[in-house]
């Protein structure tokens, strides 16, 4: 992974979840911090033990990891509510409509309850990560999804929300408005009449107020969310995806890849992580054998053609793959009692001799 760390100022761990994705960012950053790089690692939801080892706190505060000499490594949890936080303030024209939109309680269920909202906020954070001139190489550790298309489509689908045509039916009506805007506008108030009285006045106020503050949100987040894009389509951006060791997570690493060629953005690397080591290729000598040996044989045996299939099936999507990307296997490590000392024997394990 050198060469991908050396070339790239801004890697991508992604893959679906459960695969160590986490864990295998914190060790990319590492091996970056160790070739010289003020490296930030960019996290989602760390296992505790990664978290105490990163010195990471929950209010997204940005700590420096204690690398002993191995180099300048920074790290941060992604605070979802924070960073949707500021990006309203950046957003709102002034202090009034930026209080009206983070004391609506509307705003309070979805800047952290929509879908989608995490993967646009964590795509926001990277963008400011990149645009602060102290580091010189960013590790985003993406949210978990079930599909590639959750994560990549993440700014075009949160800004559909500002353009919607349901907004449309909370603006206030203008002069300017057509014959048939009109009817849609005394339509809708009719429809609001009936949901007041479902759900209360104060409510309907909450909604309106918030449909009507986002809308002016609307050209400026069509203009982050472009170059958001432009970041992840970048020549400095290079894709990572971390697989599991079965014939699921490669199916799904299969879709998520392809989704990444449609789109045009960059995959230079595959992690396959957890792969069963290469102990039962060893073989054992052939004896006679009887009783409780007999069938640790018939267990030994059981097992190697077990892995030797999931072999056969890594093997054959590793021939799908562009030769240019760079692709390694971490086997299942038992990491000891130091997290900071396993990641970096995984970090060691990235270079490929």
């Amino acid at each position: 992974m050198d060469k991908i760390l050396k070339e790239n100022r801004v890697i991508i761990c992604a893959g679906t979840g459960g695969v160590g994705k986490t864990t295998v960012s914190a060790a990319l950053g590492i091996r970056s911090a160790q070739l010289g790089f003020r490296t930030l690692i960019l996290t989602i939801d760390p296992a505790k033990r990664l978290k105490t080892a990163l010195g990471l706190s929950e209010n997204s505060e940005t700590t420096r990891v204690d690398l002993k000499d191995s180099g300048e490594l920074y790290a941060s949890m992604i605070d979802f509510k924070s960073v949707f936080d500021e990006f309203v303030e950046r957003m709102s024209s002034d202090e009034k409509s930026k209080e009206r939109v983070l004391n609506n309680s509307l705003y309070k269920q979805l800047s952290t309850n929509l879908g989608g909202t995490q993967e646009y906020t964590s795509l926001e954070r990277l963008y400011s990560a990149v645009h602060d001139e102290k580091f010189e190489r960013v590790i985003l550790d993406t949210p978990p999804t079930q599909h590639a298309v959750e994560f990549l489509s993440a700014p075009q689908r949160f800004y559909s929300l500002f353009d919607s045509s349901i907004v449309k039916w909370f603006l206030p009506k203008s002069e300017a408005d057509s014959f048939f805007q009109k009817i849609l506008h005394r339509g809708t108030r009719i429809a609001l009449k009936q949901m007041e009285n479902l759900t209360g006045t104060e409510f309907i106020q909450e909604l309106s107020q918030f449909f009507e503050s986002i809308h002016s949100f609307r050209d400026k987040v069509q203009e982050r969310s472009g170059e958001i894009h432009s970041l992840l389509t970048s020549e400095d951006t290079a894709f990572v995806l971390v697989t599991g060791f079965d014939a699921i997570k490669l199916k799904e690493t299969g879709e998520f890849k392809e989704e990444l060629r449609r789109g045009g953005y960059r995959l230079c690397g595959l992690i396959v992580n957890r792969v069963f080591p290469d102990l039962l290729e060893n073989g054992v000598d052939r004896e006679p054998l009887d009783g409780d040996r007999l069938k640790l044989y018939e267990f030994y045996c059981s097992l190697r053609e077990r892995e030797r299939n999931r072999i056969s099936i890594l093997e054959g999507f590793l021939d799908n793959l562009d030769r240019e990307v760079e692709v390694i296997k971490i086997p299942d490590l038992d990491l000891g009692e130091s997290a900071v000392a396993g990641l970096s024997e995984i970090a060691r394990r990235l270079v490929n001799d």
